[in-house]
């Protein structure tokens, strides 16, 4: 499931911001072969006055993050190349006006639904509430079972996650 933030200026229409989701979702369609039904997308706005780039810019600086599992190299040149010429054509945003970052991460990078998503990973224990301080523990009671060990680690020797048809990623 690739999540995917795009940071515009502030201002933009509705229909402009419609067709740049449309143009990054129809790429990794196209170019990675993702199901569109798996994309997360959202758009984020900031105000011209905090927007600082070294170089200089048009109104239509579009900063793309795409997280993912890992691709080869060849898959997201065809991206940066598909989601800059859709983004070309419609809504008109420049290649310099563009900047596209991918992280690729491991599957143990990524909870949704309530489990890591990676192959074969279990739901994760709800962590235990922070410790209160010890002037304001109570005196156990004398029937009161008491807890000698911690549960074990998962194991650290498990191999990398890698995209799946389960996960979709």
């Amino acid at each position: 499931m690739p999540i995917v933030r795009i940071d515009i200026q502030s201002g933009k229409t509705t229909e402009y911001k419609r067709s740049v989701l449309h143009g990054v979702r129809d790429a990794l369609v196209a170019d990675l072969g993702v199901a569109p039904e798996r994309i997360m997308q959202r758009i984020v706005e900031t105000p011209r006055e905090d927007i600082d780039a070294s170089d200089p810019r048009s109104d239509r600086l579009t900063i793309i993050e795409v997280a993912m599992l890992p691709r080869a190299r060849e898959l997201k040149e065809a991206l940066y190349r598909g989601v800059s010429s859709r983004l070309g054509v419609e809504p008109g945003i420049s290649s310099h006006d563009l900047v596209i970052a991918v992280n690729d991460f491991g599957g143990e990078c990524l909870f949704i639904n309530g489990r890591m998503q990676c192959e074969g990973a279990l739901p994760l224990p709800v962590a235990p509430a922070e410790a209160p301080a010890p002037d304001q523990v109570p005196e156990p009671a004398d029937d009161a079972p008491t807890v000698t060990s911690e549960p074990e680690p998962a194991a650290a020797d498990e191999a990398p996650a890698t995209a799946t048809e389960e996960t979709g990623l």
